[in-house]
């Protein structure tokens, strides 16, 4: 498959998938950023509570310290300065740390105007602790530092207060853009599944439509190999239909390519034949006045001789290679322009007997038994009779020539079964006993001058065939299953005496 079809079948994934991955990555980020976020303001409100928790706790030490050592005084003595409080400073001190951190921690105006409020109010609260510890100077009853105490106290639970509305409100705002980003994502992977299946129906219905035009072009190919206007709206195709269709166009292609292979070769043996009938007519006619000269000298000196007592064996053997050239020059002729034939309706039957019986002394001499399996029906077919004669005549010296030891020569006559809408034929097939065709000759056996006699011209199956298809037949060799070749011929059979189907 090419890419462009898997880019277009992966389309719809790879988009739906980057899709998500964008967005899952991006809400992924902004909720982890909310976590962040919502994770600082609680530990910063929670400073701010604890920071204020530690405050009211230092604040009511320094209270109970406040109460637990009153200041002293004396009447003549100078002022002098009270004995301070010991814990004091050190509670003092938690209380400045724990106003620091929540200073540090603080982030709205309303915290940062309690958090001064509240140092203010500690740092009175201090002083005046400070002057009630000086001698003649009038103390600071336990109501007052008291009032002082709760009021920074008050302000304490007011900055609690407001962490704990702080943190309320930020856990109120990231649940929502959570729900929020949740939502959207949720949205989106609805949209990326809708999305996804409308794009795959898409591809899944043009792929329908090109599964439909393969269908639709194989079924005009299955018929004659010819491609098909196809319309998207015609019947749909599957992949099974189409598989058997490929293979079925795949088998008829090799059958057409095997019939453009034969008729290419075919077309090379006819180049072939008319350039040597050329050539065999030129040298015929060059060769034909000469030699027919050279017979009547070689006739004339043999009747010569005749008269004359001297021996007439030399003159003729001379006139039996003058004959034999003779038929090879006629041969040539043959080949070269073969006579018009005139056609009629004729029974192959009695064609047949006529050439075994022509050959039958010849057989006879060889010691070869001619066997013909004749048919029980008379079998018609519109031909030449003497052309066809030719033929067998041909085919059944071949058959005697291969057996120079003997045996049996077959001769088979019958009619071949038909389908419904081809036309019947006969068949004349011609078994010998003999070695067979060699295996490098087997398939040139049929061309001019391929032969396996010694002493043939290689032009009678050339010439034959040529009848044999001039008929609308064909003549074919094989080699025998055990020995011997195997000659059939095969003519268009007609239904009555006068050629009419």
């Amino acid at each position: 498959m090419k890419s462009r079809d898997w880019l277009e079948l992966l389309m719809p994934t790879i988009l739906v998938g980057l899709a998500w991955l964008v967005m899952s990555s991006m809400t992924t980020v902004y909720i982890s950023w909310l976590d962040q976020q919502h994770q600082q303001v609680l530990n910063e409100n929670v400073a701010s509570i604890r920071a204020a928790a530690e405050m009211q706790h230092a604040l009511w030490e320094l209270q109970v310290l406040a109460i637990a050592t009153p200041a002293t005084t004396t009447g003549t003595a100078p002022p002098v300065e009270a004995a301070p409080l010991a814990p004091a400073p050190v509670v003092a001190g938690q209380f400045r740390i724990a106003l620091a951190e929540a200073g540090a921690a603080a982030r709205t105006l309303d915290e940062f105007q309690v958090i001064e409020q509240i140092r203010e109010k500690f740092e009175r609260y201090l002083g005046e602790l400070a002057r009630s510890r000086i001698a003649q100077a009038v103390p600071m009853t336990n109501d007052e530092s008291a009032g002082m105490a709760v009021e920074i106290a008050n302000l304490c639970d007011q900055l609690r207060v407001i962490n704990q509305k702080l943190i309320e409100q930020r856990s109120a705002e990231h649940h929502r853009w959570s729900g929020l980003v949740i939502g959207v994502r949720m949205l989106v992977t609805m949209l990326g599944l809708l999305i996804g299946l409308w794009m795959g129906y898409r591809v899944a219905s043009r792929l329908r439509r090109r599964l439909a035009a393969i269908h639709v072009t194989l079924e005009g190919a299955t018929g004659e190999l010819g491609q098909v206007v196809v319309e998207p709206s015609k019947p749909e195709g599957n992949l099974d239909a189409i598989d058997r269709q490929v293979r079925e166009v795949a088998g008829r292609l090799q059958r057409a390519l095997s019939d453009v292979e034969g008729a290419r070769r075919e077309a090379t043996r006819n180049e072939r034949l008319a350039a040597v009938g050329q050539l065999a007519a030129g040298i015929a006619h060059e060769l034909r006045n000469p030699l027919t000269a050279v017979k009547l000298l070689v006739q004339t000196a043999a009747h010569k001789a005749a008269k004359d007592g001297w021996s007439e064996e030399p003159l003729a053997v001379v006139q039996d290679e003058i004959a034999r050239m003779e038929n090879t020059i006629q041969s040539l002729l043959d080949f070269a322009r073969p006579s018009v034939s005139q056609r009629r309706g004729c029974d192959l039957r009695e064609t047949l007997r006529r050439a075994v019986n022509l050959v039958q002394g010849r057989a006879d001499q060889e010691r070869i038994r001619i066997e013909v399996s004749d048919a029980r029906e008379p079998l018609w077919v519109l031909c030449d009779p003497e052309q066809l004669h030719q033929v067998f005549v041909n085919l059944l010296l071949n058959g005697v020539d291969a057996m120079p030891h003997g045996g049996t020569l077959h001769v088979q006559l019958s009619r071949l079964p038909s389908g419904s809408s081809e036309a019947s034929q006969c068949e004349v097939a011609v078994i010998d006993q003999g070695a067979g065709i060699p295996p490098r000759l087997l398939d040139h056996i049929f061309e001019p001058f391929v032969t396996t006699k010694a002493r043939g011209t290689g032009l009678g199956l050339a010439i034959s065939r040529r009848m044999v298809e001039e008929h609308g037949g064909c003549l074919t060799a094989t080699n025998g299953p055990e020995q011997g070749a195997v000659f059939r011929v095969r003519l268009p059979c007609c239904a009555t005496s006068d050629g009419g189907r």
